[in-house]
């Protein structure tokens, strides 16, 4: 196929970026889920907190939103000029609204807001560029509505996980409990 030059900055190359993020993410939670097993083999099995998908998962999700938002603004082989600028002005207005929300909702977690600001942006550019695309077709505009579904899925997730609420009870036969304002 057609070759870009050497260190440029495409469309192919973000998606390549992006699968590579996913599969790294896939490969350290599998890693982390089947660490039981593993660890049993030699012994006492071990587990991995919850901290460690904390730490992997954050920085991962924020590159692959980041990633998803900025490849359907760029060209499949060369950039010219500033022609990826005007694609991903929905996808600031997007952040912009999906951060006011979540402040407004109290949401005050830096890291949780930050996957928000990419997830709005990844939303937004998707969402726009599907339905610009869409009169063309549904096919042509199925990847794009599909990653603006993944956008909303990782806001949903990053929402209730940062807003959500739980306790830990000990239930015992016959006996009622409260818990977060519920019996």
């Amino acid at each position: 196929g057609p070759r870009t030059e050497s260190g440029s900055f495409t469309r192919e190359s973000t998606l390549w970026l992006g699968m590579i993020t996913i599969l790294l993410l896939a490969g350290l939670v599998t890693v982390g889920t089947t660490a039981p097993l593993i660890t049993a083999i030699g012994g006492k099995p071990g587990n991995v907190q919850t901290a460690f998908y904390h730490m992997i998962v954050m920085p991962l999700a924020f590159a692959s939103m980041l990633l998803m938002g900025v490849s359907p603004a760029l060209r499949w082989f060369r950039q010219q000029g500033r022609s990826w600028v005007a694609p991903m002005v929905p996808g600031a207005i997007g952040s912009v609204v999906l951060t006011a929300i979540s402040l407004l909702a109290g949401l005050r977690d830096a890291g949780s807001l930050a996957i928000l600001v990419v997830a709005g942006f990844a939303l937004g550019v998707n969402a726009a560029v599907a339905a610009q695309i869409f009169p063309r077709g549904w096919m042509y505009a199925a990847s794009y509505v599909g990653h603006a579904g993944v956008a909303v899925m990782v806001v949903g997730m990053t929402l209730s996980a940062a807003l959500g609420k739980t306790d830990r009870l000990r239930l015992h036969p016959g006996k009622t409990v409260e818990s977060l304002g519920y019996q």
